[in-house]
């Protein structure tokens, strides 16, 4: 599974919880994640729907939910 996601996003999950393992929200996981990672790498993140403003995670964002919880055992909400 996680050799479909780039180095570089594990790396970066690797650091948003160096100092935010407190947090068990994905979304807030997310940004802090979008905020340190180059534009074409956050073009695989899902986008809110532009109606409803409603939050709905894609393939690639589910990975990460899984990711995160198979190496810091810890489930975010969604």
């Amino acid at each position: 599974m996680t050799e479909q996601i780039p180095k570089i996003i594990l790396t970066s999950i690797e650091e948003v919880h160096s100092y935010a393992s407190h947090v068990d929200d994905w979304i807030i996981i997310k940004k802090e994640l979008l905020k340190s990672l180059p534009p074409n790498y956050r073009r695989m993140f899902s986008t809110r729907d532009a109606k409803t403003k409603k939050v709905s995670l894609n393939e690639f964002e589910q990975h990460l939910v899984d990711i995160y919880y198979i190496r810091f055992d810890k489930l975010l909400k969604v």
